[in-house]
């Protein structure tokens, strides 16, 4: 079995790694690096793989006045029957605390999920509904309280953090206005950080910087 055949066969296996951890701060589930590296390791293993990371590069840099890292690294999958390798690439950025180590572990975790494909959901067979828009949202939101809330100031807080970030790798990638809103499937950057939509602006950074990172990899152009 070539080392192509192999990699189908584990995209099979492993569908889905459930989510492990909450977040209490913001209080959302999500999948823990060691948890998934549990799963994805045991099948590699049985199937003659191992996997080689290597860290091609680190930068720091300040991002509204606390650190931030952004990390690339290169894995290479290698299979011990027959030599055959593969090279694919995942990056991930932080800012904050140890944002070093979380911007590693962001990269490796991204680089399993996309490399084989898996999914986090609950019910990896369940249909997913129709995601809904940043103003389907707040239309909702309107109909079903008296006034609109006003966002807190950890809600704003983490808007302006996420902002912030989308900014810094518009400026990394020299993207263009237009492109932010279109790959990051975003409308107004500015009326998401006054609406305090944290939630929405992480998403469209996570969006971006895939698509970065599919371009670097020559995936996408």
């Amino acid at each position: 079995m070539s080392l192509y055949q192999k990699i189908l066969e584990l995209q099979k296996e492993v569908t889905h790694v459930s989510k492990d951890s909450t977040n209490t701060h913001f209080r959302y589930k999500y999948v823990s690096e060691s948890h998934l590296i549990d799963k994805v390791m045991e099948a590699f293993s049985a199937k003659g793989l191992i996997v080689i990371p290597d860290l091609v590069e680190m930068r720091t840099f300040e991002l509204l006045g606390k650190p931030a890292t952004e990390v690339l690294y290169e894995y290479t999958v290698i299979d011990v029957e027959t030599g055959e390798s593969l090279k694919s690439r995942a990056g991930g950025m932080e800012q904050g605390d140890k944002c070093a180590f979380k911007a590693m572990t962001g990269a490796n975790k991204y680089y399993w999920l996309r490399f084989l494909q898996i999914s986090t959901g609950d019910d990896p067979e369940k249909e997913e509904p129709k995601k809904e828009t940043w103003k389907e949202r707040r239309a909702r939101h309107e109909a079903a309280l008296p006034e609109i809330p006003i966002p807190n100031e950890n809600t704003m807080h983490a808007a302006k953090i996420n902002a912030g970030k989308i900014l810094a790798l518009q400026k990394a990638t020299g993207m263009s206005n237009d492109e932010i809103l279109f790959y990051g499937e975003i409308e107004s950057i500015k009326d998401l950080v006054a609406a305090g939509d944290a939630e929405a602006l992480g998403a469209a950074y996570m969006k971006l910087n895939a698509h970065v990172n599919l371009k670097k990899a020559g995936v996408v152009k």
